[in-house]
């Protein structure tokens, strides 16, 4: 099977062989600038003139800086408001909920909101009917 590789690509696994140490000081900058922003060795910088193509090159070597450089990316050409992450106001949920629509909280571990619910429902005066969505709770949620 043929390899094909885009024309911009062309030549970078000699220019990283040849130049292998300004590739290694790339790989693992961190200050002032981590890879995801910092220059690319040599010629590279101007080849991969855009965010699009660097992030390619990063992809290849440091996947663990990819999602940084996407959030680089979405804040450059869209808006910061797009990668922020604000917390979730119940009083803005309940205001949002219908009593006809069930809310579904996803958590991450360690993450339990029930008292701040339960607080929020009393002082709405609401009856709250909390559920987990664990094994066999399917027909109850239903």
């Amino acid at each position: 099977m043929e390899k094909i590789i885009p024309e911009t690509f062309t030549g970078i696994s000699n220019a990283i062989s040849l130049n292998n140490k300004e590739w290694l000081r790339w790989f693992l900058s961190v200050h002032p600038s981590p890879p995801e922003t910092a220059q690319l060795p040599g010629e590279w910088e101007t080849k991969c003139d855009d965010k699009l193509k660097k992030m390619i090159v990063l992809r290849c070597f440091r996947t663990d800086r990819v999602n940084f450089a996407i959030s680089n990316y979405v804040e450059h050409f869209m808006k910061k408001e797009f990668i922020d992450n604000r917390p979730t106001k119940l009083k803005d949920i309940f205001d949002e909920s219908k009593n006809s629509e069930p809310i579904i909280f996803v958590l991450s571990a360690g993450v339990d909101p029930t008292s701040a619910i339960k607080k929020n429902a009393d002082e709405r005066g609401l009856v709250l009917e909390p559920l987990s969505m664990g094994k066999g709770q399917s027909e109850k949620a239903k």
